[in-house]
């Protein structure tokens, strides 16, 4: 929006610089919708935690032809869902974030 010379149609159009190549704006309120933890979807407690601090997952067993049949591995896989701050946390559903993703998903489109 601050461009020279302006945008014709602010950030609901490409910019084409001076070099060529197009640039385009970014909506502050639909990235906020989209990536904000705390603002946006990606907060909502149906969802798997994100975080690479978060807990990942453990695998019980892990066997092969070179480890121990009592091997634990760090999967990185997501097994408990968004509940707030302290160190107790919910198992992930995925039918809850499934549901959670289609209401967001349509109240993104109705707001655009």
């Amino acid at each position: 929006m601050f461009g020279q010379p302006k945008p014709r149609f602010a950030i609901y159009s490409p910019y084409y610089t001076p070099a060529g190549p197009a640039v385009f704006g970014r909506d502050r309120d639909s990235s906020r919708q989209v990536w904000s933890q705390r603002e946006g979807y990606p907060g909502d407690p149906a969802y798997p935690r994100f975080l690479p601090r978060h807990r990942a997952g453990f695998a019980d067993r892990i066997s092969g032809p070179f480890l121990p049949s009592d091997h634990r591995r760090n999967t990185g896989l997501k097994y408990h869902r968004i509940t707030g701050q302290g160190a107790n946390k919910e198992l992930y559903n995925l039918g809850w974030a499934a549901a959670a993703a289609d209401s967001h998903a349509g109240h993104f489109w109705r707001a655009a």
